[in-house]
């Protein structure tokens, strides 16, 4: 988009959508269109959102999911995330794997949001607020790595 080209960085939102039921797709609905109402529609934001999802997720549930906002949305199945313990893979994943995902390759920031979750409301960007030298980063403890909604900048 015309943002992305005006930005210093390259960053996006990543949601992991932990199952294909209609529950987890009808939260994560309602997370995509509360994310543009509260964050992503204001000029110069417009991220893309990269949803990594099970293997199997039907073209319909996709497309409904697409056109619940106006973010743009990148879908994203993940190879062996089916069957028994699933679940389990895609939150590792979303703690640990989502950072050598080649999805995710060319970004430098990464706002991870649980897909269950609220979204939080931010008045100023976060992505831009990272660029200012003003701010610090704190790194999580290890044991905190699969919190729920967290600004990642990733390390080269």
């Amino acid at each position: 988009s015309h943002s992305d080209k005006e930005r210093s960085f390259r960053a996006g939102i990543v949601y992991v959508l932990v199952s294909g039921e209609s529950k987890a797709v009808e939260a994560l609905e309602g997370s995509l269109v509360k994310l543009w109402r509260q964050f992503n529609s204001p000029p110069g934001r417009d991220y893309p959102v990269l949803v990594f999802h099970q293997q199997g997720l039907e073209d319909e549930t996709k497309e409904r999911l697409a056109l619940a906002s106006n973010n743009r949305v990148w879908f994203f199945a993940l190879t062996g995330a089916t069957g028994q313990g699933a679940r389990r893979k895609l939150r590792w994943f979303r703690s640990t794997g989502l950072f050598s995902h080649p999805a995710v390759g060319g970004l430098d920031r990464i706002w991870s949001l649980a897909a269950e979750g609220d979204v939080p409301e931010v008045g100023e960007d976060p992505f831009l607020k990272l660029q200012s030298p003003d701010t610090v980063l704190v790194q999580k403890e290890p044991q905190q790595a699969s919190a729920r909604s967290g600004i990642l900048k990733k390390s080269r």
